[in-house]
């Protein structure tokens, strides 16, 4: 194969390419290159672009260009900065449809609340969006209260992050009410965001309706983790309980035989953690140990006092 052959099946592999995925470019004329490569790409479907520095001038003229992807369904930036005009860009993008985008992230992309609330407006009216992250913005409880109301209208999308978002308990109230008549919506990621009592109690709530709906947040998970130690020490506690009632009935069955007036029942090995139990013509032992305790030994002492019995015939 000559290198003209091949220059041409590299060319040709690149256009057909749907991936494209960049990190940290570090020449400064790449940066401002990037709006230049989208064309290039006839099937691209997904765009990811990381930890990577534009000017808002760049980086609108390259989301400009990304939109106008036909073939374009995810859209990934994490750590670039995006200003509020390319936010209103992409919220025209979600209201248009066009492209009809899956997937889209903008992580720490320095959004503000603003930005949350146009993106909120294009998610009102989409039917093809079905995942959206925003972590690590300022999204704040203003721009959960806009996406929460967009959720009202919008049916699509399955999972929303605003992980590390700033959203507080005015946010997650807003979420709970609105999403009380949600039915699509798979996943809520609140983890890390400053939510009081009265917010955690209402996602509670949120979580116990029909749906399937998954809540993220560290608080929840430390009180579903209490309620399951709380379930363990009540199964331990019946588990003592059983235990002693099975002790006293071996005793009983083999005392079946003998009537005694009363036993003396003392501990082997703890002397003090056990007690001195008498009661005429029914023998029962009781011990004042921990229940969760597993060392103690089984005590059988019982000895008939032949001056408390009944003279033989």
């Amino acid at each position: 194969m000559s290198v003209l052959e091949l220059q041409k099946k590299v060319f040709e592999e690149k256009l057909l390419a749907e991936v494209v995925a960049l990190a940290a470019p570090s020449p400064s004329e790449v940066c401002y290159q990037l709006h230049e490569m989208p064309p290039l790409y006839s099937h691209l479907r997904c765009f990811g672009l990381l930890n990577t520095y534009l000017e808002p001038s760049t980086c609108l003229e390259l989301l400009r260009i990304l939109t106008g992807k036909a073939t374009l369904r995810i859209l990934q930036f994490e750590n670039v900065p995006v200003p509020e005009a390319g936010a209103r860009l992409l919220a025209e993008c979600l209201r248009n449809e066009e492209p009809p985008l899956e997937e889209l992230w903008l992580v720490n992309c320095g959004l503000r609340p603003a930005s949350a609330a146009l993106l909120a407006e294009g998610l009102a009216s989409n039917a093809t969006l079905r995942e959206l992250r925003l972590d690590a913005n300022s999204v704040g409880d203003a721009g959960a209260t806009a996406l929460a109301e967009a959720l009202q209208r919008n049916r699509t999308l399955r999972i929303l992050n605003l992980q590390l978002g700033g959203v507080g308990t005015a946010g997650a109230m807003a979420l709970t009410i609105n999403l009380l008549g949600n039915r699509t919506l798979r996943g809520l990621g609140l983890a890390f965001n400053p939510i009081g009592p009265a917010g955690l109690e209402a996602l509670e709530a949120l979580i116990e309706q029909p749906a399937t709906l998954t809540v993220v947040h560290e608080a929840l998970v430390f009180r579903c983790c209490r309620c399951v130690f709380i379930i363990i020490r009540l199964v331990l506690h019946v588990m003592s309980l059983a235990a002693r009632l099975r002790a006293w009935l071996r005793w009983l069955i083999s005392c079946r035989s003998t009537t005694p007036k009363w036993f003396l029942c003392e501990a082997a090995a703890r002397p003090r953690n056990y007690l001195m139990t008498r009661c005429p013509m029914l023998a029962c032992f009781a011990f004042s140990g921990d229940p969760y305790e597993s060392d103690f030994e089984a005590l059988e002492l019982s000895q008939k006092l032949s001056d408390n019995e009944p003279a033989a015939a």
